[in-house]
């Protein structure tokens, strides 16, 4: 018992890991360099945890998935099959929808982007997925734009990490073969495979 309790007194006193540094949820992410960014991403698709996609995303990225939710657009990221919804997240029938959601979630466009994204995910909509994802190589592009090659459930993903102004490495586009190559953050093309 002393030792359990010695050993909770020395994690103390260490304090967290240095990735869970810093006052922000995007100050605690590693996105020093495009891979730690496109491992971020990884994990946190792994975690489910979208809300922490969301803001591994570019600030281009997050204005272009807000303006194109708000012009009822999403098509253009997830395969909405023969409804045009995501059933059982906020993009999905207003009947299906409860009032207090409706607020909660109404005007957060990164709750809202973690809703659709965890429903769509769920329901086989998303038209890639990053389960297992490996970085496989990257290669530096245009001024601060890095393209990481990505393995993830059979598929081969380009991740374009681009720095921001902050210093950090955030995602600006995920992409396939087939894909829209000017979709941010995301683009399904004209041919779309649902991924689960």
């Amino acid at each position: 018992m002393r030792l359990a309790v010695f050993g909770l007194a020395l994690l103390s006193l260490i304090g967290p890991a240095p990735a869970q540094e810093g006052r922000t949820l995007i100050d605690r992410m590693a996105l020093d360099t495009p891979e730690q960014a496109v491992q971020s991403l990884i994990e946190a698709f792994a975690a489910e945890d979208y809300l922490s996609v969301y803001f591994i995303l570019t600030p281009q990225a997050k204005e272009e998935f807000a303006y194109n939710y708000a012009t009822f657009n999403v098509a253009q990221y997830f395969v909405l099959r023969d409804t045009g919804w995501i059933d059982g997240s906020f993009h999905s029938s207003i009947e299906d929808i409860d009032e207090e959601r409706l607020i909660d979630l109404r005007n957060d466009v990164p709750l809202i982007f973690d809703d659709i994204v965890l429903h769509a995910t769920a329901n086989g909509q998303m038209p890639f997925s990053l389960a297992d994802g490996m970085i496989q190589s990257s290669t530096p592009g245009d001024e601060d734009v890095v393209q990481v090659e990505v393995s993830a459930d059979g598929q081969t993903l380009t991740i374009e990490a681009r720095e921001v102004y902050t210093g950090d490495w955030r995602i600006d586009r995920i992409g396939w073969p087939g894909s829209d190559p000017e979709g941010r953050p995301w683009g399904i093309g004209t041919k779309a495979k649902s991924k689960s």
